[in-house]
């Protein structure tokens, strides 16, 4: 039987871990502002649904909101954060929703740049008071649930230019934020893309493939490792290498030699990444015995919201320490991102 040295196979097991998934979503705000001139009919304060003024005086229903008044300014968003800015009488409407890894409270920090009748809503529930002067600041608490929250604001002064500033960097205290419900929107959907170089690659096309499941929060996503070439023997060990990235040559990497499942002799492609930053380990620690049909490895999703838009990169390889069989052969890849 041969040895083979291959330092990257290190014998670990999949490690389910966190990351935050914000990047995988737009990070920003839904802004619209109220459709008609209501300086006069609702007496500086407006609630979510237009009320009071959508449907009475020169405000006909059943929804006053429109796309964002040029006249308003948005500026500094990031993250989460944003300052808003309009004159008298425009009327704002924000909303964005977040997913909490668990039930925590965070402190939301407010600067308010101009009078304001600011309203806050988290989940329909009111944080602020609904009025402040300036100069001046606030910090309000905000009891998250664990999954998505929705959070809301309206401004409005109607005899001056209002103003205020968002300064919490909401992204960083959750797992993931998006202007849309973040079930609906799908920039945190679940969903399994196998790769590579294709036809005039170096790995066999269809050497790793996406046998069944889906990667969700609890679930499982099966893989299959095969040789389609037939020139490792049954016993030969499968594996799937995991790692945070791909190859920046992607869908493609560079040419590895013995790396091939044709010969010891040429080489085959790296897929994936294998810095230590980016690379989780192998799975199954011992391999999966291959018979000469695809071999199963089971990658198992913690639940845990904080890998909501995960992304994970998977390689497979089949080891044949045989004496008659190529001994390192790289298969093909998938892309697989952890969603709802």
């Amino acid at each position: 039987m041969r040895s083979f040295f291959f330092p990257l196979l290190l014998p670990l097991s999949f490690i389910p871990f966190s990351s935050s998934a914000a990047a995988q979503c737009d990070e920003s705000w839904h802004l619209q502002s109220f459709g008609c001139d209501v300086g006069h009919d609702n007496f500086g304060t407006l609630n979510r649904n237009g009320t009071p003024a959508c449907g009475h005086g020169n405000c006909p229903g059943p929804s006053c909101w429109t796309a964002l008044s040029p006249s308003v300014t948005v500026s500094n968003a990031s993250n989460g954060s944003i300052t808003v800015q309009s004159p008298q009488d425009v009327q704002v409407y924000g909303e964005t929703f977040v997913w909490a890894t668990a039930s925590s409270t965070i402190s939301f920090s407010i600067q308010f740049l101009a009078d304001c009748n600011l309203t806050v809503w988290l989940n329909g529930s009111k944080l602020t008071p609904g009025t402040s002067t300036v100069p001046g600041s606030g910090s309000y608490p905000m009891s998250l649930v664990a999954g998505q929250n929705h959070i809301e604001f309206t401004n409005y002064h109607q005899h001056a230019s209002t103003g205020f500033r968002f300064n919490t960097q909401l992204a960083g205290h959750v797992a993931a934020m998006h202007s849309e419900p973040i079930a609906n929107s799908g920039c945190a959907s679940a969903s399994v893309a196998e790769y590579g170089c294709g036809p005039l690659g170096l790995n066999p096309e269809g050497s790793l493939s996406h046998f069944a499941g889906i990667p969700v929060l609890g679930g499982a996503v099966v893989l299959e490792v095969h040789n389609p070439l037939g020139t490792q023997n049954p016993g030969a060990q499968a594996y799937v290498l995991l790692s945070t990235a791909a190859m920046p040559q992607f869908p493609c990497g560079p040419a590895i030699p013995g790396w091939s499942m044709h010969s010891n002799t040429l080489p085959g492609d790296q897929l994936i990444s294998f810095a230590p930053a980016k690379f989780i380990g192998v799975h199954p620690p011992g391999g999966a015995p291959w018979d000469g049909t695809p071999a199963a490895v089971t990658l198992s999703v913690a639940n845990n919201p904080a890998l909501i838009g995960l992304k994970v990169f998977a390689q497979g390889f089949l080891i044949d320490p045989s004496p008659t069989g190529v001994l390192i052969g790289a298969a093909t890849a998938v892309e697989i991102r952890i969603g709802l």
